[in-house]
């Protein structure tokens, strides 16, 4: 131990080899299901590559105009792509590049940050406050499970770093107030959704960097103050003029929160998924920090906690706002959450007088932290237990899928039989099948067609109607409500009865049996479809929303 105090950075080694074994027996255990934002960014850095394989300048292109104007930018698929070019196109390397460029960057950047906020801890403590983070569930998950997110997380944590370390009501501070805006405009450029943190921190920082250096109020330092972090937001708008100029355009005239509306969930849903996400046994902690602050004597801690707390309950409540937390948005919040219960840890074992007592609760709580993460990635047993279902993270086990085998069978008959006689739609939308992990399984042989997914964001697609095979599920599925999804319930239904639409198709081929007892089953346009037959899905559309234009005639 005499070694990791004299060389941090060894420390970090020896974590980062012993998370990414961890890292490769969670995937060597997953099915090759992977759909959606699980394998988004994989794709980018894939695409990316064969851009390069075409010409050196398309893949800047690319990554330039998609941070110009694309929700979901090429940005974090850099370093991604070049790291399963270089290792092969597997999804281990590309789960390895995360952990290594973003995951640990990130946490060793929140493990600077608590020394920079509890800088007087004993040799016990500083492990509390290295490991606990570290072995978190709400950051590790989404990283195994393929989201890039985490590395946003890095542009906060430097952003307040700099806050800490600076005094910006002195005149001086004017080119680290520029760094500052481009830091925070960092963030969002890494991941949009990062915006209502940095609009939580617009409004926090100025107030905590003035609390942590002026001990009277002094209205011209105040002032400086206040024109430095006005520079620092000035910087972080040109900076977004002046490279995503088209996706403030597109956020401007979007209403997000009417078209993800499917994904909004009642508050409370979003505030247990929230405290789930690092585990409900931590949050005792958390409610004792608060507690605690009454007590503090330390101006900076109780500064920070109080900052942390602020920029905890602004930011998610203007993101629930538009929508409910997934596992990769919730990263903030239990960063913010974390330093609060953190501080909470070391206020009660601070209050034990007995140094053996000390010892076992630090020991005790490293081992709780340790065991509710291998419950939460490898285990299901105990979340039969409802005791302590209510006290561990969110179950993260490696991805499956139940017969598997009739999902290989699905695709290669696609691929071999299908794909070389006419284009294929996939009219599902759920865990249970969707088109992009029939694109995985596809392992980039299958071509699909692309369609609507959600009604009010995408609208109508008549693109599946020139498909020639449709794979569709009986029961159809959805992956939000049905009433959110009309535009796959809708057509499905046609078709499955043979009714409306459904005239034009056959049933062709072998059935599938999927998991939770779906049934996937395939049909093959055999006529034009009647424009009286398009008119009454139509009309059924405009039912729900009248302000749905009518595509041309088919």
């Amino acid at each position: 131990m005499q070694f990791f105090r004299r060389f941090p950075l060894a420390w970090y080694g020896v974590c980062a080899v012993f998370f990414s074994l961890i890292a490769l027996l969670y995937i060597h255990r997953e099915q090759n299901v992977y759909y959606w934002d699980y394998v988004t960014y994989y794709d980018r850095a894939v695409r990316l590559n064969e851009l390069a394989a075409q010409s050196p300048v398309k893949p800047i292109f690319k990554i330039f105009s998609s941070i110009w104007k694309a929700d979901y930018n090429y940005l974090a698929a850099i370093i991604p792509s070049l790291f399963v070019n270089l290792a092969g196109f597997h999804r281990q390397f590309y789960i390895l590049s995360i952990l290594l460029f973003y995951f640990f960057p990130a946490l060793i950047l929140f493990n600077t940050l608590l020394k920079a906020i509890f800088p007087h801890t004993t040799r016990q403590e500083t492990r509390l406050l290295c490991l606990i983070p570290l072995t978190s569930v709400a950051f590790i998950a989404p990283t195994l499970r393929g989201f890039v997110d985490i590395g946003g997380l890095a542009f906060i944590e430097l952003a307040i770093l700099l806050t800490l370390k600076t005094d910006f009501s002195e005149k001086q501070s004017a080119r680290k107030a520029l760094w500052l805006g481009a830091l925070l405009w960092g963030a969002f450029l890494f991941r949009r959704w990062y915006a209502y943190t940095i609009v939580s921190l617009f409004l926090s920082l100025p107030v905590l960097n003035y609390a942590l250096f002026q001990k009277t109020c002094d209205r011209q330092r105040l002032k400086t103050l206040l024109a430095h972090f006005a520079l620092a937001g000035l910087s972080a708008v040109a900076l977004v003029l002046l490279f995503q100029f088209g996706l403030l355009r597109k956020i401007l005239q979007t209403d997000y929160a009417t078209i993800y509306h499917g994904y909004q969930k009642p508050f409370s849903a979003s505030v247990v998924a929230t405290l789930k996400a690092p585990g409900t046994w931590i949050l005792p902690f958390f409610v004792f920090g608060l507690v605690s602050l009454r007590q503090e004597k330390d101006r900076r801690i109780r500064l920070c906690v109080l900052f942390s707390a602020f920029n905890l309950f602004t930011s998610f409540f203007l993101f629930c706002r538009t929508q409910s937390p997934g596992i990769q948005h919730v990263i903030p919040f239990a960063f913010w959450s974390l330093i609060i219960a953190l501080y909470g840890i070391l206020a009660a074992g601070r209050r034990l007088h007995s140094a053996s007592l000390r010892a076992v609760y630090g020991t005790t709580l490293l081992g709780l932290s340790g065991l509710a993460t291998y419950c939460a990635l490898f285990t299901q047993a105990p979340y039969r237990v409802p005791v302590l279902n209510a006290l561990l993270p969110e179950q993260t086990n490696p991805l499956q899928i139940e017969n598997y085998p009739a999902y290989q069978n699905l695709t290669a008959d696609l691929v071999r039989d299908y794909q070389p006689h006419g284009g294929i739609v996939v009219l599902s939308s759920s865990a249970v099948l969707n088109e992009s992990m029939l694109n995985t399984l596809g392992d980039q042989k299958l071509h699909l067609i692309s369609i609507s997914q959600l009604d009010l964001r995408d609208q109508f697609d008549p693109s599946l109607l020139r498909a020639r095979y449709l794979v569709v599920t009986t029961p159809v599925q959805t992956h939000l409500a049905p009433s959110e999804q009309r535009v796959i319930t809708l057509p499905a239904a046609d078709i499955l009865s043979g009714t409306g639409i459904g005239h034009a198709y056959r049933k062709i081929g072998a059935s599938y049996r999927l998991s939770q007892g779906v049934t996937a089953l395939l049909y093959e346009q055999i006529a034009p479809i009647a424009q009286e037959d398009l008119n009454s899905l139509m009309d059924r559309f405009y039912a729900f929303y009248p302000d749905w234009k009518k595509p041309p005639a088919h």
